[in-house]
């Protein structure tokens, strides 16, 4: 027995059979049919969206989280405050219920989270944000707390919200906890006092401790801010000779640097790039807070405190590299010669070299670039480094050249003369001989160079007269232009010959005004001759491309 058609079923074989006869009328040649017991009508079903796919994470009422926990740190501020206006409760008592309602925020946060992760996070933000200010208050507006005993309170609340911050967002709880420790304790000490020293040691101390422990290099770094920061605070008010001071920052920033190399040996991974480019900034801190005491109380010796800082720097990263087996392009290694090189260029370059002088370093960079191999070692590994060290290149070429420049022309010197000529020739040697030098900026630096070397001549033989001068000028521009020609150097040798235009210049502008007769008539068949002779070498200049 047949079996029963459903109506969707004869729907699908009446339209199979249309699309047969409509094809049997253009003659097309018909297809097989097509089985109608395995033909179905199937329901479409929308396809679900990768956003609909994907969690969204909800934020609505943040914002009233945040005032809700703003207003909960300003009961506990409000706490003390009227403990002191009205007398109701015993600085005591002030301090206990400040405690306890702090305290329930952060047990309170901790026992919802599971709930709501980041809105319990905000309570047990507050709580301990009101337990630091409990304990800053008890020590400097009630006075139940001596200044060292509210400090090692505030040490410890520090660990404790460290350790619950684990559960939430460490690192907004490790700047709370970082504040605490060292910000606190400065308000408690007016002078100073040989107690802060060591209690920032051994806070050091334990925050490294607990970074190598917890494996958070943020803990180091904050902590190693916070230290420096507090650590020269606390020196300022009871240093003598400086002495105290100098050894204090020295030993907390030691200490860090003692965690750095531990937490790298322990979890055999070297500094990010973000983690280690974010410490130049406190390796250039810690100089300049030692840089002050030495200045100011040992004078004579800043100096090579600097030099000797620098140089400890790199010894100490490649001591660490090798025991670490880091590559020689690790971000650590570039922090550590980014930060040398600046320190060594206050030290010795702004400070202790006469500035009369600091024009001859431009003067040697150029020289060294002329003649160092083109195929040095590249600098793109060490990107702070190369950053670095072609800033300081640039600003001493450039300040050195104006420098030499200047003094060639206003000055009949044969040194400043001699300086210019090897500043220019060094300048166009470099160029000819790195081709991407001189197609990235050749026409600036070869214009310069000419500049230089006629600024040279002139002051070599500026003595000699006006047409001695235009002589030397001719000759240097048709050398220039064999040179062009001997390197098949196109942009270098049009740019010689459009040095002859200096010639023109100087004839029609100061030559013919300040010169006599006999001596305008040589000048002008000279330039005359050179600038034809120059037009010729210009047209000749353009048949190399063609060929």
């Amino acid at each position: 027995m047949e079996k029963e058609l459903t109506l969707s079923d004869v729907v699908t074989r009446l339209d199979a059979l249309t699309t047969r006869l409509e094809r049997l009328e253009r003659g097309h040649r018909p297809e097989p049919p097509v089985p109608f017991n395995t033909v179905r009508v199937e329901e479409s079903r929308p396809k679900p969206s990768v956003a609909a796919l994907s969690p969204k994470k909800n934020t609505s009422g943040n914002w009233l989280g945040i005032l809700g926990v703003g207003c909960f740190v300003l009961a506990v501020g409000y706490l003390i405050k009227i403990g002191v206006d009205s007398g109701w409760l015993t600085p005591a008592r002030q301090l206990i219920l400040a405690y306890t309602f702090s305290a329930l925020l952060v047990w309170l946060g901790s026992r919802f989270r599971g709930g709501d992760f980041e809105y319990a996070s905000y309570l047990a933000g507050a709580g301990f944000v009101g337990l630091f200010l409990a304990t800053i208050g008890g020590v400097v507006i009630t006075g139940t707390f001596s200044s060292a005993t509210g400090s090692v309170i505030l040490l410890l609340l520090s660990w404790a919200c460290i350790a619950v911050g684990a559960q939430f967002h460490p690192y907004a709880y490790l700047v709370v906890a970082v504040l605490g420790a060292y910000g606190g304790p400065v308000w408690f000490f007016g002078d100073g006092g040989g107690f802060l020293v060591p209690y920032y040691c051994v806070a050091s101390l334990s925050f490294s401790t607990l970074a190598l422990m917890r494996g958070e290099r943020s803990l180091n770094l904050l902590s190693a801010y916070g230290a420096l920061f507090a650590t020269s605070q606390a020196t300022m008010g009871t240093v003598v000779d400086g002495s105290f001071a100098i050894v204090s920052i020295a030993m907390v920033f030691l200490i860090h640097l003692l965690g750095i190399f531990l937490h790298t040996k322990r979890t055999g991974h070297g500094l990010t790039s973000s983690e280690a480019y974010a410490y130049i900034p406190l390796i250039i801190f810690a100089y300049a807070l030692e840089y002050v005491p030495f200045s100011k109380y040992h004078p004579e010796l800043w100096v090579y405190f600097g030099i000797g800082f620098s140089v400890s720097l790199v010894l100490l990263q490649e001591i660490a590299a090798h025991l670490l087996r880091l590559e020689k392009s690790s971000p650590s290694r570039d922090v550590a010669l980014s930060a040398a090189l600046l320190i060594f260029t206050h030290a010795v370059i702004y400070q202790w070299l006469p500035e009369s002088f600091h024009h001859v370093l431009g003067l040697a960079l150029v020289i060294a670039l002329a003649v160092a191999p083109v195929k040095s070692e590249s600098l793109e590994g060490l990107r702070v480094f190369g950053w670095v060290t072609r800033t300081l290149g640039a600003f001493f070429i450039l300040s050195s050249y104006f420098e030499i420049f200047t003094r060639a022309i206003a000055e009949n010197s044969l040194i400043h003369a001699i300086q210019a000529l090897l500043f220019g020739a060094s300048i166009a040697v470099t160029l000819l001989r790195r081709e991407a030098w001189m197609r990235g900026f050749g026409k600036i630096g070869v214009s310069a160079s000419h500049a230089m070397m006629l600024a040279g001549f002139y002051g070599l033989f500026s003595e000699q007269g006006p047409l001695a001068v235009s002589i030397s000028w001719i000759v240097y521009a048709f050398l220039c232009i064999g040179v062009g020609f001997v390197f098949r150097n196109t942009a270098f040798a049009r740019l010689s010959v459009l040095a002859l235009g200096a010639i023109g210049g100087k004839v029609l502008f100061y030559d013919l005004w300040n010169t006599g007769a006999l001596v305008r008539v040589l000048i002008l068949a000279l330039s005359g001759a050179a600038l034809y002779g120059g037009g010729y070498a210009y047209r000749r200049i353009g048949t190399w491309e063609k060929k």
